[in-house]
């Protein structure tokens, strides 16, 4: 197979970087070689000093600034490379669409995580395509490590005033079952994050919308968790159904994806949350046992960077002709 040559635009940040907890470009795969190229907000690149070094550029989601992007325009780049913008959090507020809609006016095609492909088609005119999120199975693993905690909500607070007061109640709720808990408490605990799932049976999730589909249920599941979530939106190509991969309650929830005060968090202490109680007794035994293996076969045949890299090739070789040339054979070799 040849690979394609991609130049990873992003933020400077640890997570986005070399040592990357998204699962996209996270570990080698024969499909792709690439080179990390992390920029500050507000950036601009001029394609022309990619040619011969790149043959695609992949501009993943991030703060970049409504008037980052790259020169020349579309429809003037010639043979330079062409550039593909990812989104992967475009639901959380129309804000959060309108910069990403900008942005991609300098991109030459849209791979789009979880949103409605059509309203990005229909917004920006350019080639839209599903790049569902991917996860690092070697980083989420169950890695034969104890299980020492019965159930972990992991989450920073960012503009959700729903969490924390999630937070308080499943403390006292497990304390009152004598089920050993653990949180984040809000915070960004880093790379310990992947090993907090896998010593976790049981991770508890708040959306931060309704309309978001998380990273973190293909993460836990591949960490061998038990996942109880909000309920998921549908997105194309996906079937994480409720009851098979998951456990779904639908109270409480994240109202609005918003900054607030500190008196704004709801106090929840004597709040029943059946739903939510009973999944977590559900999560707790045999049958959350078994949901979580369903999960985890689940994201190991579709939900890895190996998968999704396979498909990535594909969609690229159909967007941009000019990366056939060499690779023709791929069609017929089972990729």
């Amino acid at each position: 197979m040849k690979p394609i040559r991609i130049a990873l635009f992003h933020r400077d940040d640890w997570y986005r970087g070399s040592a990357r907890i998204d699962g996209l470009f996270s570990y080698p795969v024969p499909e792709f070689e690439w080179t990390h190229m992390p920029v500050t907000k507000g950036f601009q690149s001029d394609l022309h000093a990619l040619r011969g070094k790149a043959e695609v550029v992949f501009w993943d989601d991030g703060k970049y600034k409504d008037y980052a992007g790259f020169s020349p325009d579309v429809g003037q780049r010639g043979y330079c490379p062409p550039v593909v913008m990812y989104a992967l959090y475009p639901t959380l507020t129309p804000g959060h669409l309108t910069r990403r809609v900008n942005r991609a006016k300098t991109a030459d095609a849209v791979f789009v995580d979880h949103d409605d492909l059509g309203i990005w088609a229909n917004r920006t005119g350019l080639p839209v395509r599903r790049c569902a999120y991917a996860t690092n199975e070697y980083l989420y693993s169950p890695r034969g490590q104890e299980r020492d905690i019965d159930v972990f909500f992991p989450y920073v607070t960012g503009w959700s005033k729903e969490r924390p007061a999630l937070d308080l109640w499943l403390a006292e709720n497990c304390a009152k079952r004598g089920l050993r808990y653990a949180s984040t408490h809000g915070e960004n605990i880093g790379v310990e994050y992947a090993r907090m799932l896998g010593r976790s049976r049981v991770v508890v999730h708040m959306n931060r919308t309704p309309r978001t589909r998380p990273p973190r249920i293909f993460d836990a599941a591949c960490a061998g968790a038990c996942v109880v979530s909000n309920e998921m939106p549908r997105v194309s190509g996906e079937d994480w159904a409720a009851g098979e991969y998951y456990l779904a309650f639908n109270q409480p929830y994240s109202s609005a994806y918003e900054e607030f005060e500190k008196s704004a968090i709801p106090d929840y202490k004597g709040f029943a949350f059946e739903q939510l109680d009973y999944a977590i007794s559900v999560a707790i035994g045999s049958e959350g046992a078994r949901i979580a293996e369903a999960a985890r076969s689940c994201v190991m045949a579709c939900h890895t960077w190996r998968v999704r890299a396979r498909e990535m090739y594909a969609t690229l070789l159909d967007l941009f002709p000019i990366l056939r040339p060499g690779r023709e054979n791929y069609w017929f070799e089972g990729g």
